[in-house]
C-alpha cells in the first residue's frame, strides 16, 4: 500500500481516524407537506406520499390516482445539480438505447426539464428529479433459494453495459469511494478498518493488487458502468424473474469488468452456501451478452478481492460514528464471512479465463 491519499481527517471517537472522503453526506429531510405542494406544481403530481429509505437523496414514494407511482429524489450539496443532470441524462440515454429494460424512467416537469432547482425552507438549494417507480420486490428480501434468478441477472446487467457503451458524462469521472479502482484502494488506512486476522489473510496479495492488478483495471477499455448491482437494487417479480434493476447513484466510467466483480463480490454474500452454483450462472448470463477476452477475465478473481476488500473497510469508515439502526441494510455491504469465501475461492473457476468464457454458452 502507498501513501494515504491527500485529504484531511478528522478522528473518529475510536480507533483509525476516518478520512473525510469516506464520509456521505447526510441525505435532506424536508417536510412532506413542502414537497407535496413542490411536485403538484411542478409535476402536476397528487396523491399519497410515503418517505423511502436512501443513502444521499431522501426519496419519496407518491401513489397517484391512475394507480401509477414515481419517485421523488431530492439531493444536496455543492455536486447536486451536477449529480441531478448526470442521472437524469443517463435514465434518458437509457430510454433511448435499451427500451425494453425495465429500469426507473424520468419523468419531466412542466417545462420539460429532467430535474429543477429548488430552495426548501431550510434555504439549502436542492436538485428535485422525479422518476418511474419500478414494482417488484428487493433480492434481498428473498431466500437465497428462490428462482433460478443467477443467470438472468448476469443476462440483465450483461445487456445493460452493452447499452451503456456509448454515453457520456463529464461527472462519470468524479471521485467516487466505491471505485475499486480508485486511488482508494491504496490508502493505508483503508485495512486498518479490517480485523487484524482479516488484514494478515489479505496482505500477501496486496503487492500484486496495488502493483498489477490496479494499473490494468485502470488501462482497460472503459464506459459507463452501474458499479452497484447487489441483490437490494436488483427487483423480481412473483415469478422469480428479473424485475427491473435501480439505483445509478454509483455510475462511474470503468471497465464491464469491474461492474461484473461488484455484483459477483454482493452474490457471494448474499449466498454463500450456492456459491459454487450461483457464481457460474450469474457471469455465464453476463458473457452471453457482453463478451469479454481472455485477458479481461484473467483479472476477474483479483477484481472481486479488490471489491471484497473494498467493500469490508469502507464499509467499516462510514459506519464509524453512525448508530446501528441508521446504517445501510447488510444487502449493501460485504461481511468478513464474505471476504473470507472469496479469498477461498482463489484458484478455482474465478481464476481459469477459458472456463469462464465457455460459461457463456450455459
Amino acid at each position: 500500500m502507498s501513501m494515504p491519499l491527500d485529504t484531511p481527517d478528522r478522528a473518529g471517537s475510536d480507533g483509525p481516524e476516518v478520512p473525510d472522503w469516506a464520509r456521505d453526506v447526510r441525505a435532506p429531510a424536508h417536510e412532506l407537506h413542502e414537497i407535496e405542494a413542490l411536485v403538484k406544481d411542478r409535476y402536476g403530481l397528487e396523491g399519497q406520499l410515503h418517505p423511502l429509505d436512501g443513502e444521499r437523496d431522501q426519496n419519496i414514494l407518491i401513489s397517484t390516482g391512475d394507480a401509477r407511482r414515481w419517485v421523488v429524489k431530492i439531493s444536496e450539496g455543492a455536486a447536486a445539480e451536477a449529480t441531478a443532470d448526470y442521472q437524469a441524462a443517463l435514465l434518458g440515454y437509457l430510454e433511448g438505447a435499451a427500451p425494453d429494460l425495465p429500469l426507473p424512467r424520468n419523468r419531466t416537469d412542466r417545462t420539460g426539464a429532467p430535474y429543477l432547482l429548488h430552495r426548501f425552507a431550510n434555504g439549502q438549494p436542492a436538485a428535485v428529479r422525479v422518476v418511474s417507480y419500478l414494482e417488484g420486490r428487493p433480492l434481498s428480501d428473498l431466500p437465497p433459494s428462490h428462482g433460478s434468478w443467477a443467470r438472468p441477472i448476469g443476462a440483465f446487467q450483461g445487456r445493460l453495459c452493452r447499452a451503456l457503451r456509448g454515453f457520456e458524462h463529464p461527472q462519470s469521472t468524479r471521485f467516487m469511494p466505491w471505485d475499486s479502482s480508485s486511488d482508494v484502494m491504496l490508502d493505508d488506512r483503508m485495512l486498518a478498518f479490517l480485523d487484524p486476522d482479516f488484514r494478515t489473510a489479505v496482505t500477501p496479495h496486496l503487492n500484486r493488487l496495488t502493483d498489477t492488478v490496479l494499473p490494468a483495471l485502470r488501462d482497460a477499455p472503459a464506459q459507463v458502468i452501474h458499479n452497484d448491482i447487489h441483490p437490494g437494487n436488483i427487483l423480481l417479480d412473483d415469478g422469480g424473474r428479473v424485475a427491473g434493476m435501480i439505483d445509478f447513484g454509483d455510475a462511474i466510467h470503468r471497465s464491464a469488468l469491474q461492474d461484473l466483480a461488484v455484483s459477483v463480490t454482493s452474490l457471494i454474500e448474499f449466498a454463500p452456501d450456492r456459491t459454487e452454483h450461483v457464481i457460474p450462472q450469474l457471469i455465464g448470463g453476463f458473457l452471453a451478452h457482453y463478451p469479454l477476452n481472455t485477458q479481461m477475465l484473467a483479472l476477474l478473481y483479483d477484481a472481486i478481492l479488490l471489491r471484497g476488500i473494498l467493500s469490508v473497510a469502507l464499509g467499516r469508515m462510514k459506519d464509524r460514528g453512525v448508530p446501528p439502526a441508521m446504517r445501510p441494510r447488510p444487502a449493501t455491504r460485504l461481511s468478513e464471512g464474505g471476504l473470507r469465501a472469496i479469498l477461498s475461492l482463489s484458484g478455482g473457476v474465478l481464476s481459469d479465463p477459458r472456463r469462464l468464457q465457455r460459461l457463456a454458452h450455459g
